[in-house]
């Protein structure tokens, strides 16, 4: 399973996932509280996203939960279970009308109430009602076998406080330790026993001798000196692993200052961090489809959890990315995918051969070629089981590409005994034109085309009957170069630190708009490697200020434009 971090629409990419494969789904979408605070990064992808969800009020917005909901239902496993996070604005419409409809009343587990502010300030309230501090998550299981790994707190003041009133004695080894009672509360002759020397009580030990003889040998008998006396047994506190979680979370705060992006509505690694491990295990599939500043996949990866990311916002795909990123190291790398709205021409062109070559075999709705490669005779695919495609990474492909295919062609046919059938396969082309794939005996895929191979196709038509269509990749992936991204240096001002300045700026091939900057800053340690002293920190416009004493510096700046793709600048900067 590769992690994968999706830029687009996200009923249209869960429609793209496979049955039952996700384990865990946790989701924060936007509240029906107020529609312009669901626009936070406040572009394109956002607006559109968001735009028609309120129109018509709680209806149209239940309607539109309902489709995104019914396809996470679909891509669950029977083991899994699903979080929805909401507030007080629509969560009864959200649970009778959405998820009792999808799930069916019987896989409600929990309404869990997160108390995300304390209501010590004056403006939580107003003169004609309480203030509302806490948000309503919504556990629902696909089946009753479900996933669930209860969670316990030490932290509780309340737990803290009977602890350390009922363990109040020390052994030896400092353990600290409760006496219970090993008296049975009913009679049972078989365990009325003398245990050296001491009685039971009339209704006989809670032990077995057996038992009694295992506490014994493992510290956890407590012998009076006078064998008048009760035997007990010891209950060490370390063994205990805390008070157990209910439904009511009043135990996890809102983010603080470190933990902050700049993401108005990001929620506590804490949070994710109790969801994730209660329902899921090491090595299972979390979905977040409505991805925000990307909490749930950076917890997921950090619980060794398998992850899918989605979100409509080219700034939250690239917050999130560049938030990964950001704990990804040589020693440790974190391995993802991050499909963007278009495709990087870098990467394609970058691509292991095989891979490119699936890749566009499927864009066009063929069958990838299962021969291994070099032993797939010419035919990297198959349309219809009987036209061929044959794929190229360059540019310029010459005659004898198509002479090539030709063999192949005739080759296939007489192989398999088929012959060329016309059929109604209609393709629409990236610049709009529309293709009946069933006229064609063939199909070649590259860049680009040289004369020659064109006039070769020809002759091959005009001569043979083989109709051969040369087809660009661009026409059938979506492609674009990723910003270019230049990065200066000022410095405000000199002394026992600077006081430094950082410009960057972007351009693209077509004008796109570019969504947001992100610099980090690198710092060269004693070991003489350099490691991260400022994490990501994003704006629109491109420029940061920071202070940076005497040192060894790696500034890199990153722009992420509205198809998600990212480009880059470094400098170095030296404090004497």
């Amino acid at each position: 399973m590769t992690n994968k971090l999706i830029l687009g629409d996200n009923l249209e990419v869960l429609k793209s996932l496979p049955d039952e494969s996700v384990d865990l789904i946790y989701i924060d979408p936007p509240f029906f509280s107020n529609r312009n605070y669901a626009v936070i990064w406040g572009d394109k992808g956002e607006i559109r996203s968001f735009e028609d969800c309120w129109d018509g009020g709680v209806d149209t917005y239940i309607n539109w939960m309902y489709k995104r909901v019914t396809e996470l239902h679909r891509v669950l496993k029977p083991t899994g279970s699903m979080y929805l996070h909401c507030d007080w604005h629509a969560d009864a419409y959200l649970r009778v009308y959405v998820m009792d409809k999808i799930f069916g009343i019987d896989s409600f587990r929990n309404m869990i109430t997160w108390k995300r502010r304390t209501g010590t300030n004056s403006s939580v309230n107003n003169a004609k009602q309480f203030g509302n501090v806490e948000d309503t998550i919504f556990l629902y299981s696909k089946s009753k076998n479900w996933t669930f790994n209860p969670q316990f707190s030490n932290e509780d003041e309340d737990y803290k406080k009977y602890t350390d009133k009922a363990f109040n004695q020390v052994d030896e080894n400092g353990r600290r330790y409760r006496l219970q009672n090993l008296t049975n509360p009913a009679y049972r002759p078989n365990l009325i026993y003398d245990y050296k020397g001491y009685e039971p009580s009339k209704n006989g030990w809670a032990l077995s001798l057996e038992k009694m003889q295992q506490f014994d040998r493992e510290g956890r008998l407590y012998f009076p000196k006078d064998k008048k006396g009760r035997l007990q047994r010891k209950s060490f506190l370390d063994e205990l692993q805390g008070k157990p979680i209910q439904n009511s979370w009043n135990d996890i705060t809102m983010i603080g200052a470190k933990e902050r992006i700049g993401y108005p509505t990001q929620k506590p690694e804490a949070l994710l961090e109790r969801i994730i491990k209660a329902s899921s295990n090491e090595g299972d599939v979390v979905l977040d489809c409505f991805v925000g500043g990307g909490t749930t996949v950076a917890v997921a990866q950090r619980l060794g959890r398998n992850w899918i990311g989605i979100d409509q916002s080219p700034s939250a795909f690239g917050v999130t990315r560049e938030r990964i990123l950001q704990h990804s190291t040589q020693l440790f790398p974190i391995e993802f995918e991050a499909r963007t709205a278009r495709w990087d021409y870098d990467v394609l062109r970058n691509m292991d051969d095989f891979e490119f070559e699936k890749l566009v075999v499927k864009a066009i709705g063929g069958e990838p070629s299962k021969a291994k490669k070099g032993g797939d005779m010419g035919i990297d695919g198959i349309i219809n089981g009987n036209c061929i495609i044959s794929v190229k990474r360059s540019d310029n492909i010459g005659r004898n590409v198509g002479d090539n295919l030709r063999s192949a062609i005739l080759r296939y046919r007489r192989d398999k005994t088929v012959t060329k059938t016309s059929q109604n396969m209609e393709y629409k082309l990236q610049h709009g034109e529309v293709v009946n794939l069933g006229d064609y005996d063939g199909f070649i895929i590259a860049f680009s085309f040289g004369t020659g191979l064109k006039k070769e196709l020809a002759v091959l038509e005009r001569e043979e009957g083989f109709r051969i269509l040369p087809i660009e990749v661009k026409d059938i992936l979506p492609i674009a170069t990723k910003p270019k991204v230049e990065l200066k240096v000022e410095c405000v001002k000199l002394g026992d630190a600077g006081d430094y300045k950082f410009i960057a700026t972007a351009t693209t091939s077509d004008n796109r708009i570019i969504e947001f900057f992100a610099f980090k800053i690198m710092c060269k340690n004693k070991a003489g490697e350099m490691e991260m002293t400022t994490g990501d920190n994003f704006n629109k416009s491109g420029i940061f200020e920071t202070e940076l004493v005497k040192g060894e510096y790696q500034i890199i700046a990153t722009a992420t434009d509205e198809y998600g793709l990212c480009g880059s600048d470094e400098t170095g900067v030296v404090v004497r």
